[in-house]
């Protein structure tokens, strides 16, 4: 099933979130950039059929995570992102507003999006952590200590069927 962002490009969309959360002056830490992203990914595919990541998810101990992503934001440890990190300069940037362009990707809800993020950004990382371990969903089939399994796109269409009966943040997007 095709994504709208291919392999290489998760950090693409990261980086508009980490922007726009900036803007909203509600900054995120790598564990919340991690969850937001698994959850628009989810809502996304719930609401338009189709996939935001091409990449795939992995069952961490804190969650659901892309692998990728926290590649590219490790640096900053458990404090708020507050700038991108550009791998291909290695250097941090100062963020002054997001970079739209990010969001005219073909098949993309620009708007969609940015309401995701607004909404999910007011939700505590402890919130978001506890959402992503409810028993019996894809995070939970996965997840085995001391290992990173990934989450297949079948474990995902799997919540994606019990949405109805008490899916992720049922009725927030």
């Amino acid at each position: 099933m095709e994504a709208i962002f291919k392999k290489g490009e998760s950090n693409l969309l990261a980086g508009y979130v980490v922007d726009y959360c900036v803007a909203l002056l509600r900054p995120v830490t790598n564990l919340q950039l991690q969850k937001i992203l698994f959850f628009m990914n989810y809502c996304y595919y719930c609401d338009h059929q189709k996939w935001l990541f091409e990449e795939n998810f992995e069952a961490w101990q804190y969650g659901p995570v892309l692998p990728s992503v926290y590649e590219n934001y490790k640096f900053n440890k458990a404090y708020w992102l507050m700038t991108r990190h550009n791998l291909d300069e290695d250097r941090r940037q100062k963020i002054t507003k997001p970079d739209e362009s990010t969001l005219t990707k073909e098949g993309l809800n620009a708007e969609y999006i940015k309401k995701a993020i607004r909404i999910l950004s007011k939700v505590s990382a402890v919130e978001l952590v506890n959402e992503s371990h409810k028993a019996g969903k894809s995070w939970a089939r996965n997840y085995k200590e001391n290992e990173r399994n990934v989450i297949s796109r079948e474990d995902l269409l799997c919540d994606v069927n019990e949405r109805e009966n008490g899916g992720y943040f049922r009725g927030l997007l």
